[in-house]
């Protein structure tokens, strides 16, 4: 009879192995936590595989698609446009169609996403006839010349009630101003700390102080009538054809030579240079930009801006004699960018006037928006 065979293993043995197969499966056990996926990897691949598939089978046709409430262009790729030009649309860094915006190439392209390189009554078209209706029932009552320009620069769209000549007052600074970014940015006159400093004070205060001194500064011997010239001959070049400048302006406490006439200049040539100011084409955009900046730090707005809701952004410069009144801006509003020019002359206290001219146009622009 044979014996039962003895097992050799020691106690000692016993232990190890079962410690060892402890460890393994505490290892496994770890892993299982760490890297739930991992037994799953064949799968995913399949799923990702699907998931391609499908993106493919759902691929948009190429051309302008309507995508999450923007107008966007998918290409052949299936991929979305981004940051160029597509044909004549430019398409931002999200895919979306640019409208009523300045492109990082310095182009204004309007509601249609299309170039527009109007400015005031040229390349646009008479419109906004409701609005012009109730701004001649409303200075029909009014004593004195009004005179109104309003522009719709998103749609291309003006109205024009009685472009006549008025004296300038204040208004003639922006022509200044404009003339004299130009000579800077030619290295025809030197950008000094005084020159900034004048040219503050001259739009953004409005002092005549300043601006009889920047008209000097425009002649390179400093000469108050050859830097009339100067200054008219930019006037002439942009095309402001009903804008003179002749003289300075009073009261100042600088003398100046005596000159013939007085400076004038319309509500379509006041309209036209801020809309080369908000479209960044006068002189070039850094120009356009400076002068729009101290134009939006205006020191005077109880007329234009005091018609307009609180916290309304407007760019303005005025101008007012004994019996003038004017006052010119551009106004972003929620309905629309736009701009408004307002003369008056021998109007008394017109003031409250073109505040209200102010308000009326405003309303108009946003009557959707507030519903």
């Amino acid at each position: 009879m044979d014996k039962p065979k003895r097992n050799n293993l020691l106690p000692s043995d016993t232990k190890i192995i079962v410690l060892g197969s402890l460890a393994v499966i505490l290892i496994v056990l770890v892993l299982s936590i760490l890297f739930p996926n991992a037994s799953k990897k064949g799968e995913e691949t399949t799923t990702e595989a699907a998931t391609t598939e499908t993106t493919v089978s759902e691929k948009l046709p190429m051309g302008w698609q309507e995508i999450d409430g923007a107008e966007r262009y998918v290409r052949a790729d299936g991929k979305i446009a981004k940051s160029q030009w597509v044909g004549n649309y430019y398409v931002g860094s999200t895919g979306a169609k640019f409208t009523c915006a300045i492109t990082p190439d310095g182009k204004y392209v309007g509601y249609d996403g299309l170039v527009n390189d109007s400015a005031g009554i040229t390349g646009s078209h008479s419109g906004l006839n409701s609005l012009k209706k109730t701004l001649e029932d409303t200075v029909s009552d009014y004593r004195g010349t009004w005179s109104i320009y309003v522009k719709d620069i998103g749609h291309n769209e003006f109205l024009l009630i009685n472009n006549v000549q008025h004296f300038s007052a204040s208004l003639i600074k922006l022509y200044c101003a404009g003339a004299a970014f130009e000579l800077m940015d030619e290295g025809k006159l030197e950008r000094t700390d005084k020159v900034d400093n004048l040219m503050y004070q001259m739009i953004s205060v409005s002092d005549n102080d300043a601006f009889n001194l920047m008209v000097r500064q425009c002649d390179e011997n400093y000469n108050a009538v050859n830097g009339c010239k100067v200054i008219q001959h930019f006037i002439d070049r942009e095309g402001f054809t009903d804008t003179t400048i002749t003289t300075m302006l009073i009261p100042t406490k600088y003398p100046f030579p005596s000159s013939p006439g007085r400076n004038y200049t319309t509500v379509a040539d006041c309209g036209k240079i801020l809309e080369k100011i908000y479209k960044k084409q006068l002189v070039n955009p850094k120009v356009s930009d400076e002068l729009l900046e101290l134009l939006l730090n205006q020191q005077h707005i109880n007329k234009i801006p005091a018609g307009l809701p609180e916290g309304t952004k407007c760019a303005n410069k005025t101008g007012d004699t004994d019996d003038a009144q004017h006052d010119a801006a551009i106004v972003y509003s929620p309905g629309g960018d736009y701009i408004i020019v307002v003369m008056s002359s021998n109007c008394g206290a017109a003031i409250p006037n073109i505040q209200n001219i102010s308000s009326i146009v405003y309303d108009y622009f946003n009557k959707t928006t507030s519903q």
